[in-house]
């Protein structure tokens, strides 16, 4: 798409994203969309009810003389004058003036004058002088209420005509277009009370006339040759009769969630191994937990199946993040507050810890606390020591990197502490000890760490013979570690060996920090012994970032932007670097991660110093420097040392 000037139309993102906050939830979107806010040639346009969150930092440019990449243009009703051409159109007849009028009163609002004008001819001969016969607003504007007023209208009316009222209810089952083969699920005998009642029976030739008939009353959406057998509708329609199925007829709601369960979680294979052929599992947990079948959707579907277990297969092997939180928010009451009382105080404590985490890795660093901290309650107040730990290892980890180390040294020991009930040789217990040493490598403590982090490797082999040395995120703590005490020999014969184990195991997030941790080894080699390693640190960086993004965990992936940036800093390719620094420091201020914004700073300080531009140097070191004395990043106090003498 880069190569060409490319057209491409989003129209109706709204399933896509979250209900609050605008956030999207298909992570590949979400890197095509950044990607091409970065650099395109060619212009997307994205149609939404709802603000792109992840697209707000580029709405102003960096640069004083470009414009911004992206541009959020608030659409206005229809003018007067053009919703009475809407209704001429739409066959509704009248005076000018009173078309006009009836275009004021609803506001100009595209879809409910469309609503209205086929209502209008259809049922009152096109009369425009019969819309007083639509119920009042019974909704806010901002809802969609004038639109709701319309579709009322159409629910009284359509009681003469129940099977289009029932295909419309059916609508209200899904949240994206409906494909046959769920449609054919819920009408199926024996029929559902409101839903399927005249559905369940109606012949092929009927049913294609009520579709017509929906359609041209454009309750409907017009047919689509690329997909002809499915069935959609406005966003605002299907919730409409949604709702009204869920307060008429209650059961019946349930029942044709329940037989959507059934449906989607037999279609997808038993344990799916690409992203596509899990979205039917999704799909089903959703349904599930609409169906009031909570602890199955929970234990069979989204543990078993999706995470499988504790190996959290959909996170670490298909980085879905998104999608799993997607289907997380499906077991809360209160998004991301109050899991349903349906489930045991475990499987509450699960839920917490697994939104906390998934929040987190988004980088919605302010949502996650809730979780997180309520979750650590819980489980103590129950004695599920794994949980607990869990979540105050991750709060711990996340306190650190909204800059407050303190607090984060403080949490990560009560970590420990929680740790220690799951047994002297756990897992829990031994990335407990590690998240010790990490933060206090923060803190400027790295003697005492690099013991903590032997002590913790020794542990490991113990429990693991076949791992000789920390992997995974606590390798790369390590290896950071090691680096900043020219240790890269260490590291490249530490993360040969563990990054054979992590592409066996094939963990997106293992393999991109071990590429990143080779990466930095090649460029610290290279910097020593000779520029010719540099070829090498290239196509490391490049897989690390390509892995990261995969795995679509925000945090490690500003590591291998700033990485790669430090790369195109020493091979003198300015463009590249402030590329992925705009991309790093745009992402850390979004989300609130004030560690790495600093480390940021601190990279934009050597590159404009490379660069000799010595005030804008100047000016990022000042802001490091500030960063972190706040925070007792002790850490970087070399280094701001350092680039305080060469300036």
């Amino acid at each position: 798409m880069r190569q060409e000037r490319t057209l491409l139309i989003l129209d109706g993102l709204e399933p896509l994203q979250f209900p609050v906050g605008g956030s999207l939830k298909d992570p590949a979107l979400l890197t095509l969309l950044k990607e091409l806010a970065i650099s395109n040639r060619g212009l997307v346009i994205i149609t939404t009810r709802l603000e792109v969150d992840e697209l707000k930092g580029y709405t102003q440019s960096r640069d004083a003389t470009k414009e911004p990449p992206v541009a959020v243009i608030d659409l206005e009703n229809l003018s007067e004058e053009a919703g009475a051409t809407l209704l001429k159109h739409l066959g509704v007849q009248g005076t000018q003036g009173e078309l006009e009028q009836a275009s004021q009163e609803f506001k100009g609002y595209a879809l409910a004058l469309t609503l209205l004008g086929r209502y209008l001819a259809v049922v009152h001969e096109g009369d425009i002088r019969r819309r007083d016969e639509i119920p009042a607003l019974t909704e806010e504007e901002e809802k969609g209420g004038h639109a709701r007023r319309v579709m009322e209208a159409y629910e009284k009316w359509l009681k003469e005509r129940p099977e289009l009222l029932e295909i419309l209810r059916l609508m209200g089952l899904f949240d994206r277009p409906a494909e046959a083969g769920a449609i054919k699920a819920v009408r199926k005998n024996p029929a559902i009370e409101g839903l399927t009642s005249h559905l369940a029976k109606l012949p092929r030739d009927k049913w294609k006339y009520a579709i017509k008939a929906l359609r041209d009353l454009r309750l409907l959406d017009a047919f689509d040759p690329h997909n002809p057998y499915s069935l959609d509708c406005h966003p605002l329609v299907r919730e409409y009769f949604g709702e009204r199925l869920q307060k008429d007829f209650p059961k019946s709601c349930q029942a044709g969630h329940s037989r959507l369960y059934e449906y989607y979680k037999n279609l997808a294979p038993q344990l799916p191994d690409t992203l596509e052929a899990m979205a039917p599992l999704y799909a089903a947990v959703a349904h599930g937990c609409r169906a009031g079948r909570y602890k199955e959707a929970l234990d069979d579907v989204y543990f078993r199946r999706i995470c499988r277990g504790r190996e959290h297969f959909s996170r670490v092997k298909l980085g879905a993040v998104a999608a799993d939180l997607a289907a997380l928010a499906a077991f809360f009451d209160t998004p991301w507050e109050s899991p349903t009382t349906s489930l045991i105080a475990e499987d509450r404590a699960f839920l917490l810890n697994q939104a906390g985490f998934r929040l987190w890795s988004l980088g919605r660093l302010q949502e996650a606390l809730k979780p997180l901290q309520t979750a650590i309650g819980q489980a103590v107040q129950k004695e599920d020591w794994a949980n607990a730990a869990t979540a105050a290892q991750s709060l711990s980890l996340l306190t650190v990197l909204r800059g407050d180390l303190g607090l984060g040294e403080a949490l990560v020991r009560q970590a420990m502490d929680l740790a220690k009930h799951c047994g002297e040789k756990s897992h829990i217990l031994n990335f407990s000890q590690c998240s010790i040493a990490y933060v206090l490598h923060q803190c400027g403590a790295g003697r005492e760490a690099e013991k903590l982090f032997r002590e913790a490797e020794t542990l490991e082999t113990e429990m693991d013979s076949s791992e000789p040395y920390l992997y995974a995120l606590q390798g790369s703590w390590f290896c950071g570690l090691l680096l900043e005490r020219g240790g890269y020999q260490e590291v490249f014969t530490r993360v040969t060996k563990t990054l054979q184990t992590a592409e066996k195991e094939q963990w997106l997030y293992s393999i991109g920090l071990d590429h990143l941790s080779l990466g930095r080894a090649y460029l610290a080699q290279g910097l020593v012994e000779g520029e010719e390693n540099l070829a090498q640190a290239a196509d490391h960086f490049n897989e690390a970032v390509d892995f990261l993004r995969r795995a679509g965990i925000q945090h490690h992936l500003v590591l291998g932007f700033l990485g790669r940036a430090a790369f195109y800093r020493a091979s003198r390719d300015w463009a590249s670097a402030h590329r992925d620094m705009e991309e790093a420091l745009e992402m850390c201020q979004r989300s609130g991660m004030r560690l790495y914004e600093a480390d940021a700073h601190l990279e934009y300080a050597r590159l404009h110093l490379t660069q000799e531009k010595k005030e804008e140097a100047r000016t990022s070191l000042a802001q490091a420097r500030e960063m972190i004395q706040q925070m007792g990043y002790h850490r970087r106090d070399r280094e701001v040392r350092e680039l305080e003498e060469q300036l």
